[in-house]
């Protein structure tokens, strides 16, 4: 690759300028970083903010704040129970036919590339993620009575960042009544779900513009499989792993929604046509009344065996954005030629990451796992009202703790790979 063809990729010139910017940032304040175990950078300040205290002053409207929080904190507690139920429903009945991922937490389907983001994009949403949240956790602490000891931010090597911190005077913290100290817990993950749809209303609204002006296309779809189950209808019918579909019952792919409406409607022994790009025809009788959960292996229609696939444009290759159920508009578009075409779409996919990333965070921080996330201190602090013994209440949180990351770690390929064997 040359240097002129790096640079022609936003997502090259946006990662070259945010890790300059880090650099710079290290240089001028090198003096004040704490370094641990020689690769963790800690710049620490004291809390001196004139204005998170100003922010902190419409005390009012922040305890209001704080108070909504801790039930939307509670919800997605809830919510997650309700999809970590669905889920085992599937992983019992067929553990070897689910695609394990911790994005069955996310109120969105067919999220592909979950992974695959791009580094300028991890970067600048880890820094907004990361940083507003901890900005709540003070501001909230501050408008509670509770001083800050120090704000700061962690880097690795020096130069790639993983988070930001507030850390509030221990003797104030502990002062502070347990529904304080709740608030203060819950205003973190409440922000990244403000955060979150705050960014969706600016995807819709940019979305718009960009179809509006014709700044992007729609190239024809293709779906490529990249794992067929033994025994299952589409293995029957001759599909092999790895061949790309370019036609569904002839018709040009358009979205996932499309393959799956079209099994759904087919008929009990009849077939649906799957067309390759090498134009060989696979005929796929779906079994009806079978347990799955994947964007074509639906427990509401039916089971053809396809499992592990994605799509991809034939020309240009694109990053895929997240799925039609967050905007079918522009579900797989590219964008046009010319720099605001570019430079608009750059910020789409930014700002749907934006999205995917504080909801993610939003809710997985609301959880009690690992006992590194606001939800284990949540869950504890709650225990308090109905367990005066505080060695009991510690023993109920780290239950409710342990119960929580073994549901987690579920969702992972250890889950299908345990019920696969049970």
């Amino acid at each position: 690759m040359s240097v002129s063809s790096f640079f022609l990729d936003p997502n090259n010139i946006a990662t070259f300028i945010a890790f300059i910017l880090i650099a710079a940032v290290v240089l001028k304040f090198r003096k004040r970083f704490i370094i641990t175990s020689k690769v963790m950078f800690w710049y620490k300040a004291k809390e001196r903010s004139n204005f998170l205290h100003r922010l902190a002053s419409h005390t009012r409207l922040i305890n209001v704040y704080a108070i909504v929080g801790i039930i939307v904190s509670i919800g997605a507690v809830v919510y997650a129970l309700y999809r970590f139920s669905s889920y085992f429903q599937a992983l019992i009945a067929a553990p070897k036919a689910l695609l394990a991922s911790a994005q069955i937490l996310l109120p969105v389907s067919g999220v592909p590339y979950v992974l695959n983001i791009p580094i300028a994009y991890f970067l600048i949403a880890l820094v907004v993620v990361a940083t507003l949240h901890e900005l709540s956790h003070g501001i909230v602490a501050l408008s509670r009575k509770i001083r800050l000891k120090s704000v700061g931010f962690v880097l690795l090597l020096a130069f790639f960042p993983l988070g930001a911190f507030v850390e509030p005077r221990k003797k104030d913290y502990m002062k502070a009544s347990r529904f304080d100290r709740l608030k203060v817990l819950a205003a973190g993950s409440f922000m990244n779900i403000i955060l979150a749809i705050i960014f969706f209303v600016l995807v819709l609204l940019l979305a718009q513009i960009m179809l509006s002006n014709n700044l992007v296309s729609f190239p024809p779809l293709l779906l490529n499989i990249q794992s067929i189950y033994n025994g299952s209808p589409a293995s029957l019918s001759g599909l092999t792993a790895g061949t790309n579909i370019s036609l569904v019952n002839g018709r040009p792919i358009t979205s996932v929604t499309q393959i799956a409406t079209v099994i759904a409607a087919t008929p009990t022994g009849q077939s649906v046509n799957f067309t390759s790009t090498q134009n060989k025809t696979f005929f796929i009788k779906p079994i009806y009344n079978a347990s799955f959960t994947s964007s074509v292996n639906s427990s509401s229609h039916s089971y053809i065996g396809i499992s592990g696939f994605f799509f991809y444009t034939r020309a240009p290759p694109i990053t895929p954005l997240l799925s039609e159920s967050i905007n079918p508009a522009l579900t797989f578009a590219v964008p046009n030629s010319g720099f605001l075409a570019q430079a608009l779409f750059w910020i789409y996919g930014l700002l749907l990451w934006l999205v995917l990333l504080n909801l993610g965070l939003g809710i997985l921080n609301a959880l009690p796992i690992f006992y590194v996330t606001d939800g284990c201190k949540i869950f504890y602090e709650l225990l308090g009202y109905v367990i005066k013994d505080k060695k009991r209440q510690w023993q109920v949180a780290t239950l409710i703790i342990v119960v929580f990351s073994v549901l987690f770690l579920l969702l992972t390929p250890i889950g299908p790979l345990i019920f696969s064997y049970l």
